[in-house]
């Protein structure tokens, strides 16, 4: 049965146009990536033809290689300043829509993906008019009563949350990438018809050469390592009393690596005063520890690469027990797995889903986390059998489950049916 439909749907879709807009630009983030470039790598294979162009493109500046030379941190920025943005004066929403109106016009299906402005609403309701199958992407709470983003930029304007939910109340489905993000789109929406769980999944084939080998443990320096970006340094600041616990029991055996920050991209005074606060719980205690500068934009590989050659024996994540955390994605999940470390993290959000405790990755409980931080990790330091044999599911898990084939599969299927809604929706 379910070849013969997964042919019917290949025949709806086959010679179809998608067009994906997603509002970060794909060139400096990880979250078009995610949601959009990799999860339609595939479609191709089946007649899709795709095409995906950021939202913002029209209105994004880039830095010269010059001023990148002066300043390496800089990004590319969206232009709002003279251009009328997210104001009545519509001079940037006229610029970006004729440039934006034709791909528009020849697309089947459009999703917009975490769009949150009033460009593309303007966009958005062009698409609508035009009879498209409209598709909204999220993969955060960035919208609704628990949602962030409820702070207006301008007085008169709406929140970024407020835009995000018109689109979602709006769209003719709604894709997500966990169980939480769903339930809560369900209640925006008032039904859980047409939102879809597409989870986040790694473009394995290309990540196939630079993914290192799950070694046996030896019995000599462990290596324990947490990676992200520098806005989550005070969650680790609060697990001084586990780092401190741990090398306690098992002294210079240990070094804890870090990977998102360093001296050169703490900038500003109050980040320069957290990296002190931070680096003084290792060097006042005596305990090993290790700063691995965050990887710049440019080739995503290089990012899994540094990921593989912090050679870590173990991986950890702290969360916050709250909606926002509840409903993120596994992602530090499929990272570990990846370099082929267990995982030791809260039951919260995606990871409680992929997740079996003691068998693809330690749960820890989201009430008290220095505890079961403290318990997990010694536990693994204890018994390198056991870190080999968590770390080997782990890999075998997103090797079965996680790789965008799948994700390109769910898509297609997702494609066929609003297709089919949308021609009886004409017809009737």
């Amino acid at each position: 049965m379910y070849q013969k439909n997964q042919e019917a749907y290949i025949h709806e879709v086959k010679g179809k146009k998608v067009l994906y807009l997603p509002e970060f630009d794909l060139e400096n983030d990880m979250v078009g990536r995610w949601r959009h470039q990799w999860p339609s790598k595939h479609l191709k294979d089946y007649g899709v033809d795709y095409k995906i162009h950021g939202a913002m493109e029209p209105i994004i500046y880039r830095p010269t290689k010059k001023e990148l030379e002066s300043d390496p941190h800089r990004h590319a920025v969206e232009i709002r300043q003279d251009m009328g943005f997210n104001t009545t004066d519509n001079r940037a929403q006229d610029y970006m829509l004729k440039k934006l109106k034709p791909l528009i016009d020849e697309a089947d299906i459009v999703v917009f993906g975490r769009t949150n402005n009033l460009f593309c609403s303007d966009a958005f309701k062009y698409a609508k008019d035009k009879g498209k199958v409209v598709g909204y992407e999220v993969d955060d709470l960035t919208f609704g009563k628990k949602g962030a983003f409820r702070k207006t930029n301008k007085p008169g304007d709406k929140s970024l949350n407020e835009y995000i939910g018109e689109h979602l109340k709006g769209a003719d489905f709604v894709t997500v990438s966990t169980n939480y993000l769903k339930k809560e789109a369900a209640k925006l929406r008032g039904s859980d018809e047409n939102v879809y769980i597409v989870k986040n999944r790694l473009d394995l084939d290309s990540l196939e050469e630079v993914m290192p080998e799950i070694k046996k443990p030896k019995d000599d320096e462990i290596r324990i390592g947490w990676a992200g970006g520098k806005y989550h340094i005070d969650k680790l600041i609060k697990m001084k009393n586990v780092f401190l616990k741990l090398h306690k029991k098992h002294g210079n055996k240990l070094k804890f690596v870090f990977k998102g920050f360093d001296d050169s991209n703490m900038i500003t005074e109050k980040e320069k005063a957290k990296l002190k606060e931070f680096k003084d719980i290792f060097e006042q205690n005596g305990i090993k520890y290790e700063l691995n500068p965050y990887t710049q934009a440019g080739n995503w590989k290089d990012y899994y690469r540094d990921l593989g050659d912090l050679k870590l024996d173990i991986f950890f994540a702290p969360m916050k027990s709250n909606a926002p955390h509840e409903a993120k994605s596994e992602l530090k999940y499929l990272e570990a797995a990846y370099v082929g470390a267990p995982i030791v993290v809260p039951a919260i959000g995606g990871h409680k889903d992929a997740i079996t405790h003691n068998e693809n990755g330690m749960l820890v409980s989201p009430e008290d986390q220095d505890r079961g931080f403290y318990k997990s990790i010694d536990d693994l330091i204890s018994d390198p059998e056991k870190r080999y044999r968590i770390a080997k599911r782990a890999r075998k898990d997103i090797k079965d489950n996680y790789h965008v084939q799948k994700s390109s599969e769910e898509l297609v299927k997702i494609f066929a049916e609003q297709l089919r809604k949308k021609r009886g929706q004409n017809n009737g």
